[in-house]
């Protein structure tokens, strides 16, 4: 008895062996291609059956083997998996393939250390010319590396790791400007700054300060509250949350600036 199960032990091995070929070779051969209605033509066919005789020679060899041996369902199950986890690994090296260019992986190291970068900026650090730069950030966000953030009118780059929230990626923003970045400094350090005492401190007139503060109060950066005749200022909790968190180094020189 053990004599016969080890024989058909070695046959049912050495089969499956023998339709691992058939089962991952190509069963390509033909292109299948879009068509518009218009050009469509003939009389459409109902579907017919066809005898077993007409099937490829390697769906024919599985259904004799399987027919005759229907325990050899889960070797052939487990060669189909064995394809699925090939595929899974080609993926995942093709993945990681997209860092192999010395370009990319240079771009794509400095996004990540200066979130919120233009595009010129980008180009200034990373020495390369505009068309190279333009092609590599296009390849970096079809692959979904990268994201981008318009404000006004400009773009700007972030890695898309899910890290920065939409409020973080405009204070980046906002903090790369140098006059921006100057109210934002003082309106943390001093909370409740009047519009005139702002104006004051950044050398500029009230209304240029309305215009940045309606800005700040639109993208929930700033809140304004009216208090007596003047309009004072606050960070929003969040964004003041944001400030401490990538910010706080330069605080110190701020308020000795405007003691």
């Amino acid at each position: 008895m053990a004599k016969w199960v080890s024989r058909h032990s070695i046959l049912l091995i050495f089969i499956s062996l023998a339709l691992i070929p058939l089962v991952a070779a190509d069963t390509g051969g033909y292109v299948v291609e879009s068509i518009s209605p218009d050009k469509i033509s003939g009389t459409p066919q109902d579907p017919s059956e066809i005898s077993f005789w007409q099937l490829s020679p390697r769906v024919m060899a599985i259904a004799i083997v399987l027919s005759f041996f229907p325990v050899l369902v889960f070797p052939l199950e487990l060669i189909f998996a064995l394809k699925v986890f090939a595929a899974l690994g080609y993926r995942k090296i093709e993945k990681a393939a997209i860092y192999y260019n010395e370009n990319r992986r240079v771009i794509f190291e400095t996004l990540q250390t200066n979130p919120g970068i233009c595009f010129n900026e980008l180009s200034r650090l990373t020495g390369i010319n505009r068309g190279t730069l333009k092609y590599h950030l296009t390849v970096l966000q079809i692959k979904g590396r990268i994201t981008t953030l318009m404000i006004t009118g400009s773009v700007w780059y972030f890695e898309n790791s899910g890290y920065y929230s939409r409020l973080e990626k405009i204070m980046f923003h906002y903090l790369q400007e140098a006059t921006t970045r100057k109210i934002l400094e003082i309106v943390f350090s001093r909370p409740c700054i009047s519009q005139k005492e702002l104006a004051e401190y950044l050398g500029i007139s009230e209304p240029s300060v309305s215009r940045h503060m309606a800005v700040f109060e639109r993208e929930k950066i700033i809140n304004a509250q009216k208090s007596g005749r003047y309009i004072r200022f606050t960070l929003t909790e969040d964004a003041r949350w944001i400030f401490q968190k990538y910010h706080t180094d330069a605080v110190s020189d701020v308020v000795s600036a405007t003691s």
